[in-house]
């Protein structure tokens, strides 16, 4: 994570400065929307897995039970 050094010069470093809050704030919001990709996805696949499993075991109960 970056600091930022809000002290500006006289010479005029402002746009300098504020040119990179804004590339540093542009790269957090790609990480945090890769992060979200991600989370989604992995969700997706646990719900998937949960009902693969829900299945099996229903297949099971109704061999043992007999429905």
């Amino acid at each position: 994570m970056q600091v930022f050094d809000y002290l500006f010069n006289v010479g005029g470093n402002y746009t300098a400065s504020v040119n990179g809050m804004t590339e540093a704030t542009g790269d957090f919001e790609a990480h945090v929307k890769s992060a979200q990709n991600w989370a989604a996805h992995y969700a997706q696949a646990l719900w998937l897995e949960k009902r693969r499993l829900k299945n099996r075991a229903e297949m099971l109960a109704a061999m043992f039970i007999g429905k």
